[in-house]
Parts: structure tokens; sequence; C-alpha cells
């Protein structure tokens, strides 16, 4: 083992452990230009590049205006926004900075990968990487697998297989992992969100009300909860509060293709 690269190493860990991600993303790469195979050298550098990207998606969030977008209103934001800028969930973000999230990203990935191909042990290592766009799946599910035998009470290992079971219309399974998350992150409103929409394809609609009620009274904000809980009342015959739960969703989502859908089938909601 190279010692400039151990020590490069365990200072890039001294750093992220404090939070300061960049300035440990310095520090794991001079550690891999001295030993390309240092596995705690790839694993640092992987989680320090997620996790600023976490913080970053955490900003964009936290600026972002409810809703989907008209064409209007996109072309108008776009005249206030310098060339090259693109927005997301209505949040204009400059073309350099968004070309730098994706140059990260890309970092972070190949990061995980090498951490991976090395023979990691860590968990929140395999969780980061099941969590990262563009892996095979193949290696998603190995992840997701490892961390749940080493944790089998963590909170995003058992909600990726939660929704690895929900895409595999698996529901009952997939009620049990995300029952385990919810457990662990009881203020998460969209894994509860998540959690309602598998009970109602359970038919376990009395459930998915008290999932999806307490996903809106955490974030008010977050549409899809309020459509789901206007199908759990309507399941119950409460078409009024189904309606009132629609029309939440509609003032936050008044152009997606849901909104148009919901207007057709209920004449009350034409003018929403």
């Amino acid at each position: 083992m190279n010692s400039q690269g151990a020590e490069q190493s365990q200072r890039g860990w001294v750093l992220l452990n404090g939070g300061k991600c960049l300035e440990a993303v310095a520090s794991f790469e001079q550690a891999i230009l001295a030993d390309d195979r240092l596995l705690s050298a790839h694993e640092g550098l992987g989680l320090a590049l997620f996790r600023e990207l976490e913080a970053r998606d955490r900003a964009v969030e936290a600026r972002r205006r409810p809703g989907a977008f008209s064409p209007e209103d996109i072309q108008e934001m776009g005249k206030q926004a310098p060339p090259g800028s693109i927005t997301i969930d209505g949040v204009i973000i400059e073309g350099s900075k968004f070309q730098e999230v994706v140059q990260m990203a890309n970092r972070s990935r190949k990061a995980l990968m090498r951490a991976f191909e090395l023979g990691t042990e860590r968990v929140d290592v395999w969780v980061a990487l099941a969590r990262t766009p563009g892996i095979p799946a193949q290696v998603r599910e190995v992840c997701v697998d490892r961390a749940l035998q080493k944790d089998p009470k963590n909170a995003w290992a058992n909600f990726l297989q939660g929704m690895q079971r929900v895409h595999a219309k698996d529901y009952e399974r997939a009620r049990v992992h995300l029952r385990r998350a919810i457990d662990a992150e009881p203020d998460n409103a969209r894994w509860r969100c998540e959690m309602g929409s598998c009970c109602l394809n359970l038919e376990r609609t009395e459930e998915a009300l008290v999932e999806l009620s307490t996903a809106v009274r955490l974030d008010p904000k977050f549409a899809s909860s309020w459509y789901n809980l206007g199908t759990a009342f309507l399941r119950i015959g409460q078409r009024e509060a189904a309606l009132h739960a629609y029309k939440t969703f509609l003032s936050i989502e008044p152009h997606s293709s849901d909104a148009r859908a919901l207007r057709g089938l209920f004449p009350e909601l034409a003018s929403s």
C-alpha cells in the first residue's frame, strides 16, 4: 500500500466526516492518483460526491415552486434566465451549473462502481450505489441485498427493496419493506405516499388512508399524495373528501396529464 495514498485517504475521511465534502474530494483524488487500488479512497470519493449532490438536491427542493408548468410559464421563466439555463421543478439552473452537477454525478458513479469492484463492505457505499442512476440493474439488486443482509433495518435499503418489489407488482413484499423504511424514517412524506399507493394496490384502503393523510400533513405540496388520497376516499364512498383532495392536487399540478383526466371524470373539477 502506498503510504502517501493512505495518508491522503485518511485525511479525506476526516474532512468528509466533518461535512467538508468538496475538500474531501480533493484529498481522495490525490490518494487515488498515488494508489488506484486503495479501496478506502474510492469509497470516500464516491460518498463525498454523492453527499454533495444530495445537498444540492435539497437546495433545489427548498427553492422549487410547486406544480407542473404550462408552456407559457416555462417560456416566461426562460426570458429571465441566462442563455443555456434549464428549469427543474420551476427552479432556473444555469447551464454551466447543471453541467457541473452532471459531471459530479458521473464521477460519483465511477468511484462507487470502482469501490464495488474492489470489494467494498460498507453499507453506505452499497446504498449510495443502489440510489445512483445509470448503474446496471443487477448491480443495484446485489447492493440492496447485501445492504439488507448486513443491516436489515437500513431505511434506504428497505425503501429501495420495496420499490423493486412494487415494480415487480409484488405488493405484499413491497409493503413489508416499505413499512420497515417508514419505521426508520417516519417523517418521510414521499415514502408514505409510496406505501399508500402500495396499499391501494392491495385493496388495503383504510391503511392507505392513514399513510396518505400523514403524507399530506408532512408535505402538503407533494401532489401525488393528494391524488392517491382522493382515490382512497373515493373507494370508501367519501366523494366530497375525494373531490377536496383532487382539487388540492389540481392546484399543485394544474397542467399534468392526470389533471386533464380528473377534469374529464368529474364535472365539479372542470373549472379547477
